[in-house]
């Protein structure tokens, strides 16, 4: 299975844009995290951007001379996630299995989920500039660690990541415009699936087939749905007046998401 990411430009610090002076890939070149992608100069000092993942070089987004700013994307990188094999056992005809104690055999597999966390309620504000980005990309972050900071005219806010795992995509740059419900982030999570089977050898168990037998464990995958908003009819646009759900919270088909409200009438939407 393959995935393709956007690189964005890592934090340029005090910089606010750099020429971009060489582009050092080609489309369909295969790159290590470390090899460099294109070289950026300001007027202290020449960088080197890194690819950050290990992939195929599928599409480059800046060209020589262009002006690059921290947070914009310039690469699309196609990332092969390689699925282990789960586990293969052949029993054949007439074989004897000697133990002294009960042998388990077991098979544990790992799934890679892409989450995207949206920006919390922001209470009675309805936007805030992004002033700071805490995090880069390729960076190991924990669920209470600042991805970026927001400022209203009252105060400013760190946004946290709400789940551990690994920065893939940063959505959002500094002097941006942010609001409730904005995705801003793109973390990839991995989960660790339990023992799927567990399948106990005795002592001196004979185990008589007259082929090879081959046990296996098949594995479940979870895919990431993104419902849209049902027709609204008559209705050009609603306004959304409340969120009925947290990130993370286990809801059903008919669960209520959000409530919009017209000149007419408030509808809840469900999970569908």
């Amino acid at each position: 299975m393959a995935d393709l990411l956007t690189i964005n430009i890592p934090d340029l610090g005090e910089v606010e844009e750099a020429e971009v002076i060489e582009i050092c890939v080609e489309i369909g070149q295969k790159v290590e995290s470390e090899d460099p992608i294109m070289v950026l100069e300001t007027d202290k000092a020449a960088m080197e951007i890194p690819a950050s993942v290990d992939g195929i070089i599928k599409n480059i987004k800046v060209s020589v001379g262009d002006m690059a700013k921290t947070g914009m994307p310039f690469v699309d990188i196609e990332v092969m996630q390689q699925e282990q094999p789960t586990e293969e056992i052949s029993v054949n005809d007439n074989e004897i299995i000697d133990s002294n104690k009960t042998e388990n055999l077991k098979v544990i597999s790992e799934e890679i989920q892409l989450i995207s966390p949206n920006i919390p309620d922001l209470g009675e504000v309805e936007e805030a500039e992004v002033i700071e980005i805490c995090v880069e990309i390729g960076q190991k972050v924990e669920s209470e660690d600042p991805i970026m900071v927001l400022e209203t005219d009252k105060a400013a806010m760190e946004i946290p990541a709400s789940v551990d795992g690994i920065i893939k995509n940063i959505k959002v740059s500094v002097g941006d415009m942010a609001k409730t419900g904005m995705p801003f982030v793109d973390i990839e999570v991995m989960q660790q699936e339990q023992p799927t089977e567990e399948i106990s050898v005795n002592d001196n168990e004979i185990i008589d087939s007259n082929k090879t037998e081959n046990l296996k464990v098949i594995s479940e995958e979870i895919q990431l749905i993104s419902p849209n908003i049902p027709d609204l009819g008559e209705v050009e646009e609603a306004e959304v007046i409340e969120i009925c759900v947290e990130i993370g919270q286990k809801v059903e088909s008919e669960d209520p998401i959000m409530v919009l409200e017209t000149d007419k009438a408030a509808m809840e939407i469900p999970a569908s």
